[in-house]
């Protein structure tokens, strides 16, 4: 029901439009005149030459312009000379959309005449168009429409350039839209008072009623730039159809048509291969026009240059040779991380935007390309590293990472402090089982006191004492700390120290620290200690 709403305004603008079509014809002043351009170029927007379209502007469309028509013998008699040789019909035009569904042109146009003895220019039959669209068109598929073409006798010269009264010509439009396509289909009639073609003074034919079929087709070579147009138009008579050789008329034309910012350019040609009073041997027609709002036309332009074939355009992608998705403006993101591979500095393991591209699986902060603790947590100060007791030396060069020892080279505390009697050890100096040689564990110990005594050259008599345990005989034990003793001299002796600055002693079991009534007593008590005898 409310597409009925809609079309019944139109239905009655048509049926008052028809009515004045039918009757004007018959009224008005006569005069003896007859009009041979029996191919009205049409005066709106979207048609094809003269043959109409259900396509009009949108509302408030307007085009203006000017058609330039020749015929070459569109008025000749067999067996006579002809009575029009040439005719140019130049046609100023304007037209508006007052809806989009509405459209009113208006044609001036001026011919020049050239007939045996003659040549005249006169002003031609003012022209008013109406159309309108009922369904489809503007490439939407099926459409209809209903088109008026009225003229009136305003021509200023009988030179068969203007009729006898007002013409009336209403047609029906149906066609087809749809990818730059036209197809198109008119029929018609026109309406206008029987005047006979006089030659030496003699009625040769009367031309009156006409029965139309015009049909056109459209085919987009650049779509919505450029059209390769063609028509047929034939022309009976409507009363005596198909009588006479002279009221048969053809007109078929091929040509060009192209738009640019709205400026419209159309060429075309062709010519009629029957008889007919103004269907010419030979026709050329020039359009040069401007399109406020050009009719659409349903075409589909042709997808941009997209050289990888990814759906981006060449002129938005980044990677125009290396399909990608849109979401990285056309560049491949082998990982889909989002992050396309020419700025993705692991462009094979999923990352962050923060750390351009790559993973962090201990969460720190650091990307694992330059995590030197990747499955650790640590600070980036430390390539990703922690720094479990805050000494400063990342875990991995800390060889006590829980006792915090700052600006120690191996991030222990040190085994060996110089005090001012002695030079205490915080890890004793081990030997094997009976015997004068270190355990492995033991050797850093000897380094730190060599470093001690050569960083404090103040000391100048240290006496290295051995202890034991009371296992054994005193008097073994005894000798086995004195070469223990001596061992750890000679050892201090090879890391650079001066043998003068050394003496050494053996006590045996004599000094314990603590009461050997135990296994971890006796260890403590088995024992290498470090006096200070003198200093500057």
């Amino acid at each position: 029901m409310r597409a009925w709403r809609m079309l019944l305004p139109r239905w009655c603008i048509w049926t008052q439009i028809l009515l004045a079509v039918l009757v004007l014809p018959f009224t008005g002043r006569a005069r003896e005149a007859i009009h041979i351009g029996l191919s009205r170029l049409s005066l709106h927007g979207g048609d094809v030459l003269a043959v109409g379209t259900a396509s009009t502007y949108r509302q408030w469309g307007w085009g203006a312009g000017a058609w330039l028509d020749y015929a070459f013998r569109p008025l000749a008699v067999e067996g006579g000379p002809d009575l029009v040789r040439h005719l140019f019909l130049t046609t100023v035009y304007g037209n508006v959309a007052f809806t989009d569904w509405l459209s009113v042109g208006v044609g001036i146009p001026l011919a020049l005449v050239d007939s045996p003895g003659s040549t005249d220019v006169a002003l031609s039959d003012l022209r008013l168009g109406i159309k309108g669209r009922i369904l489809g068109g503007n490439g939407r598929g099926f459409g209809l429409a209903l088109a008026a073409d009225l003229t009136f006798p305003t021509a200023t010269k009988a030179i068969y350039a203007g009729d006898e009264l007002v013409t009336g010509t209403p047609q029906v439009i149906l066609d087809w839209q749809g990818n730059g396509w036209t197809v198109a289909l008119n029929l018609g009639v026109r309406l206008k008072k029987p005047v006979d073609f006089i030659q030496n003074g003699a009625p040769v034919h009367e031309a009156g009623h006409q029965a139309l079929l015009g049909a056109a087709l459209v085919a987009p070579l650049l779509c919505g730039r450029l059209e390769g147009i063609g028509t047929l138009e034939f022309r009976t008579s409507l009363t005596r159809p198909f009588r006479s050789d002279y009221d048969n008329q053809l007109d078929l034309m091929g040509g060009l048509r192209g738009r640019a910012g709205g400026v419209i350019l159309t060429a075309a040609a062709g010519g009629g291969p029957l008889k007919g009073f103004g269907s010419p041997v030979f026709r050329g027609v020039v359009q040069v026009g401007y399109e406020g709002k050009s009719p659409e036309c349903g075409c589909t332009p042709p997808p941009p240059p997209d050289r990888d074939g990814d759906g981006v355009p060449d002129g938005e992608d980044r990677c125009p040779d290396d399909p990608g998705p849109a979401t990285t403006n056309g560049c491949p993101d082998r990982d889909g991380d989002g992050i396309p591979d020419l700025r993705d500095r692991c462009p094979d393991q999923p990352g962050s935007e923060a750390l351009k591209g790559c993973p962090d699986r201990d969460g720190d902060g650091v990307a694992d390309p330059d995590d030197a603790c990747p499955d650790l947590q640590g600070e980036a100060r430390y390539q990703g590293c922690p720094d479990t007791d805050g000494d400063g030396i990342p875990d991995p060069r800390d060889a006590c990472p829980d006792q915090p020892a700052p600006g120690t080279p191996d991030g222990c505390p040190p085994k060996v402090v110089v005090q001012q009697e002695r030079i205490e050890l915080r890890e004793p100096i081990f030997f094997e089982f009976d015997s004068v040689a270190f355990r492995p564990e033991s050797q850093p110990v000897v380094d730190q006191v060599a470093a001690a005594l050569a960083a404090h050259p103040e000391i100048r008599k240290v006496r290295i004492e051995g202890h034991t345990d009371d296992s054994g005989t005193e008097r073994y034990n005894q000798g086995l700390s004195q070469r223990r003793a001596e061992a750890v001299r000679q050892a201090l002796v090879r890391r650079g120290v001066a043998p003068s600055r050394l003496d050494t002693a053996g006590y045996g079991p004599s000094r314990p620290l603590v009461p050997n009534t135990s296994e971890e007593n006796r260890q403590r008590n088995r024992r290498v200690e470090f006096l200070i005898l003198e200093r500057e």
